[in-house]
This record gives C-alpha cells, structure tokens and sequence, in this order.
C-alpha cells in the first residue's frame, strides 16, 4: 500500500514528498536547492551491498563487477581506466598548488589505479586510502597503500599526532553511494588540511518519480544527485571556497569541485 511521507532534503532541509511505496524506489528533486535523492524501500545499505554491486553496468565495463572475488586485477584493468585518471591528475595540477601538499588520502579507492597514477605523477610523501571492498582493499596494500577499511562515516578520522590529517582528499565517484552526506562532510572536513576534490556523476533528466527495483533504469543504486548548488551548500561554512571545475572532457558527464581550506 502506497502512503505518502514527508522527507527533509538531506542537504538543505526542505521538505520533499515521496510516494512511500515499499516496493519501489522513490526520486524526488528538492524545490530549493535542486538536489536529487534517491529514497530506497526497505535497507538503502543492504541494497548497495548487493543489488548495486551485481548491476550490469559494471560488467559493461569489462569482463567482471570489480567487487567480484575472482576479478583479478592486472594491468589490463588499470590501462582500461588510465584515461580518466590522468584527466584526474591534470584537474589537480590546473588548479590546486600542489607544492602545498605532501600527503593524500584517496576516498573510495577501488582497485587503485587513481593512487597508482597519483603515486606516479604528484610529489606525495604520503599516499593512504579508504576502501570497502575486501578484494580491492587487497589490491591496495599489495600495490603498497596503506588503507582505512570500511564504511567512511564508520572509521573514527579524529585527528592526533599520529593521524594529522591530508593535505589533500580525493574523493572520485563516491559520495553519491554514502547515505549521510552531512556526516560525510562534517567527517572529511576534520581531515583535510587543503583541499578536498570531489567528483560526482551528473544527471539531469527533469523526469522524478517512482523507479521499479531491482532494475536501476539509469540510477546505479545511487542515494544522490548533486547540483553544483547543493554541492556548495553541503560544505558551506566547513571550507573557505567551492569550486566547480571545467566540465569539458570529463566522461561519464560529472560535476566536479575543488573545495579549499
């Protein structure tokens, strides 16, 4: 049975309806801040866990879901992914003065291959990663990066003498899949001593409504769509600046942000 519920948009707080219908997920767009959030029937968490990580769209990409415990990771896979990772890299060197950073953490680092080209093009001393894959994790300390396991808004990032914090925070194609995105941001704040780089899919279809699980129909069990506004309005007050990069070459179509301290 349908019943209609209110909901606070998770980045603004102004209230948004959804149809509540336990079988569907619902897509609602915030009239305020144009942000786009994804209301999931049942465990949005358990959702990800299973029916996201077996989505045909990861097994377009290549042979196998990268969250398989049989994929193996090879060179094939990150020359498969190095395009995007060096228009990555030239993002970060066309706008951040990187001889202000010497130590990075990668947000969702999958297989490694952004920190393997980071370790490769910038001058890091430091290079750590958070993941939650176990295969990937895997990978990671095998390619010699010291890794955060788990959820990010699980992890305990207080900062100490023995973890100061980054100078840099990369964050690529990750935040739309974290549900409490206000925890995200009080959380990711605390340990970045510079900037924070963000980079989310885009989608800008007018049509909001009912969406039938298990199939996506496009959404990728995603919890969020941003616009650049309700990007800046997440990270208001936590960062002295917000800014929206060049969009030009960027694939798939993303918005992508430089936050700085």
């Amino acid at each position: 049975m349908t019943k209609e519920k209110l909901i606070d948009c998770p980045v603004c707080g102004t209230e948004m309806v959804v149809r509540g219908n336990p079988t569907i997920q619902e897509v609602t767009r915030c009239p305020n801040c144009g942000h786009v959030y994804v209301d999931y029937p049942g465990d949005a968490n358990e959702f990800h866990q299973h029916a996201y990580r077996v989505s045909t769209k990861h097994g377009r990409r290549g042979s196998k879901n990268e969250f398989d415990e049989s994929f193996r990771f090879n060179e094939k896979f990150h020359l498969d992914r190095s395009e995007i990772c060096s228009k990555r890299i030239k993002c970060l060197q066309d706008n951040l003065d990187l001889s202000k950073c010497s130590s990075m953490l990668d947000i969702g680092a999958g297989g490694g291959t952004f920190a393997r080209w980071a370790r490769a093009k910038l001058n890091m001393k430091s290079i750590e990663c958070q993941e939650i894959s176990e295969i990937c994790i895997k990978n990671l300390r095998m390619d010699g990066f010291p890794t955060y396991t788990g959820d990010f808004n699980s992890i305990n990032w207080n900062g100490s003498d023995d973890n100061p914090g980054f100078d840099l925070v990369t964050c690529w194609h990750t935040l739309e899949h974290i549900n409490d995105i206000k925890l995200f941001a009080e959380q990711v704040s605390k340990i970045t001593n510079k900037y924070l780089v963000i980079e989310v899919p885009l989608d800008e279809r007018p049509n909001m409504g009912p969406v039938k699980t298990p199939s996506l129909n496009g959404w990728d069990g995603h919890h969020h769509f941003f616009t650049y506004e309700s990007m800046a309005l997440l990270f208001k007050g936590k960062f002295k600046s917000c800014i929206r990069t060049s969009k030009k070459g960027i694939q798939p179509p993303s918005l992508q942000v430089v936050l700085e301290k």
